[in-house]
This record gives C-alpha cells, sequence and structure tokens, in this order.
C-alpha cells in the first residue's frame, strides 16, 4: 500500500530533512513513525498525502507512484486518506456536525449521505450530543476526536495522524490511541507520528520506524 524507495529530502544543499528511506507499509497495518523534533516525521507523513514530492526515490501509494500523479486527480488520491493534524484545524465558526459535513461536501459526497454518515462518525468518536456545539466549547480531548471524526468521515483507506496527543494529557491520550485501535481493527491502516514512544505499549499488534536526523535507524 505504501513504499518509500531510496527516498530523500533535501531543503537547502547539503540539509536532509529525510535521507535514503526504505519501507513498506502494508493494508491494515499500525505504523508509529516514532522520533525527537527534528527527526523527520512530519516530512515523511506529508510525502505520503503529496504536500511535498521527494528530492531522490519514489514514494507510491496505493500503486500510486506521486512523482507522476497528475495534478488533476490528487483530490481524488487523497479522498482515500484521512489526516489528522496536531493543532486540530477545525472551523471553528462552525458546529461539529459542519465541520464534518464540509470534509464531505468538498470531495462531492452526496448529499443524501452526509447524515447518517455524520451520525455514524459521531457515534464511533463518542461524540453523540456535541454535534451541534461549536469547537471553543469542546475539551482540547473531545477537539481531538472532532478532528479524527472529520477525517474518516470519507472512510478512507488510511489515516495519518501527527503528533495527534501532542497537546493532550496522559488519560486523554490513551483515550485516543484507543479510538486508533477501533479504527485499525476495522480496516484501516493507521499511521502516528510522535515522541512518545510510550504510545506504543498502548497498541498490542504495531509496526515501528524510528528516525533520528532526517534517516531511518531502526524498524520493526
Amino acid at each position: 500500500m505504501i513504499s518509500f524507495e531510496n527516498v530523500s529530502v533535501v531543503y537547502e544543499e547539503d540539509i536532509f530533512a529525510l535521507k535514503n528511506i526504505n519501507c513498506h507499509v502494508n493494508n491494515g497495518d499500525f505504523l508509529f513513525v516514532l522520533g525527537p523534533s527534528g527527526a523527520g516525521k512530519t516530512t515523511f507523513l506529508r510525502l505520503i498525502y503529496k504536500e511535498i514530492l521527494p528530492t531522490a526515490g519514489k514514494v507510491i501509494i496505493n500503486k500510486h507512484d506521486l512523482l507522476k500523479l497528475p495534478k488533476g486527480r490528487l483530490p481524488y488520491f487523497r479522498r482515500k486518506l484521512g489526516i489528522v493534524f496536531q493543532d486540530f484545524k477545525l472551523l471553528y465558526d462552525r458546529t461539529v456536525n459542519e465541520n464534518i459535513e464540509f470534509a464531505m461536501i468538498s470531495v462531492d459526497q452526496k448529499i443524501s449521505r452526509i447524515p447518517k454518515r455524520r451520525s455514524e462518525v459521531l457515534r464511533l468518536l463518542k461524540l453523540n450530543g456535541k454535534g451541534h456545539l461549536y469547537p471553543h466549547h469542546l475539551s482540547g480531548g473531545e477537539q481531538q476526536r472532532v478532528a479524527i471524526a472529520r477525517a474518516i468521515a470519507n472512510s478512507p483507506l488510511i489515516l495519518i495522524a501527527d503528533e495527534p496527543t501532542g497537546n493532550l494529557d496522559d488519560e486523554i491520550s490513551v483515550d485516543i490511541i484507543n479510538e486508533f485501535k477501533q479504527l485499525n481493527m476495522i480496516g484501516m491502516t493507521v499511521i502516528i507520528a510522535t515522541h512518545d514512544d510510550r504510545l506504543t505499549n498502548l497498541v498490542s499488534n504495531h509496526h515501528r520506524l524510528f528516525l533520528k536526523d532526517g534517516e531511518l535507524i531502526n524498524a520493526t
């Protein structure tokens, strides 16, 4: 499903964000991308959803070589991806329901399908009864759940999360990782970038990539 072949990203001459990365992620895997700040974790994720391109090497997602993917096909490609950002990136002038609806409308989902799917993801993320609220009425953990609900509203094959527990306390972090486990159990490939390797103890069946200074130090 995801393959990095000799991938490097160079932001300035001789300054590597990633250097010669080789890895493979199968359908249904739960992957932690680990490493300290500046290790290249976010760059790794940005390559997957083609926010950036590799300086060298190939990134292949669902049989698509991203270097060869036409610009006009990018929106269709991203429909198969769900992305959860560290700072949530919610629309704070819209309700929880409207945030989820926006994600679905933006990829031309049928209007008639939206209420049912919205209810499904709210129930799955334990947000029943919160749909009419605005994000600023919610706790940090609830806002992160809304971000996840929005990311999975279009039933992506791959769910990507960048430091999803970075701004949350330990108890809420456990709850958020449990939500990712549930999504993985129903078939979603989950990729979490984090500096906190304690989170890996919460998931029994997982893989790990450890990055340091842009290099892949270890993979299990």
